[in-house]
């Protein structure tokens, strides 16, 4: 019996090779199941390295490197497929100027990112202030009224001319009320170019309530002379003198 069974074992295996018959075999496109063959239908799977295949549900894992793209400039890079966060950084930002802001005492620089598009803002506080003018001139007085903070000055139109020399001569160093150093416009040079700048460019030095300003200017030595006072009261006036880039030179208070 066994001889019988190994007989046609034998006859059936050379009917296959006389035939040319293959085996089929397994690929890594396609799977045999107990019923019926399909090829598979690949689909990337969502945040993973990896694919599945729709109807089989046999999932195959995929070598290939993260794709990383630039989230923001200067930060860790980022995968698109699997959000891995990546040690490698993009390149810095590269700011282009879009623009300012300025109010009398302070300036906003605006930047934006030509890589990403983000916005940068610097602020700065200004030494001299920025004030916008108008004038206006009535009963021999002149006001002037900065149009975005509304600081107004007012003093006598007309700018009297004196002798910087005679001041030097009546008071001199070391006489009461006399200060010829230590002042606080003693390293910002900005041209004056008319008596309002002079005013308040001379405020910086003020230490005296006052209600009434006097300008005066020597063109000889290129020397304003911004007297404050109160005025109907004896006394208790300041005098600054700046040259000509708003420097103070000289103080003389008034006893």
């Amino acid at each position: 019996m066994k001889k019988s069974i190994l007989i046609i074992c034998i006859v059936i295996s050379l009917l296959f090779l006389l035939c040319g018959c293959d085996i089929p075999e397994k690929s890594d496109e396609s799977t045999v199941t107990s019923e019926t063959e399909h090829t598979h239908q690949w689909q990337d799977v969502s945040g993973e390295h990896a694919r599945i295949c729709v109807e089989c549900k046999e999932k195959q894992l995929k070598p290939e490197a993260c794709d990383l793209v630039s989230v923001c400039c200067g930060e860790p890079m980022v995968c698109t497929i699997c959000g891995a966060i990546s040690d490698e950084l993009s390149e810095d930002h590269d700011w282009d100027y879009s623009g300012e802001d300025n109010d009398c005492w302070s300036t906003n620089i605006f930047y934006s990112c030509s890589k990403c598009n983000m916005q940068q803002v610097t602020h700065g506080d200004l030494a001299l202030p920025n004030h916008i003018w108008s004038e206006e001139t009535a009963d021999g007085k002149i006001t002037f009224t900065c149009t975005r903070c509304k600081e107004s000055y007012t003093f006598a139109s007309e700018i009297v001319e004196f002798s910087y020399a005679q001041v030097l001569e009546e008071y001199k160093i070391g006489d009461p009320g006399v200060k010829h150093e230590h002042f606080n416009n003693f390293d910002i040079e900005s041209e004056i170019t008319s008596a309002i700048d002079a005013v308040v460019r001379a405020e910086f030095e003020l230490t005296i309530e006052y209600d009434t300003i006097a300008v005066s200017f020597d063109k000889e030595s290129d020397v304003w002379c911004i007297h404050f006072y109160t005025s109907n009261i004896a006394g208790g006036d300041q005098s600054v003198y700046l040259n000509g880039n708003g420097l103070t030179c000289y103080i003389v208070y008034g006893e």
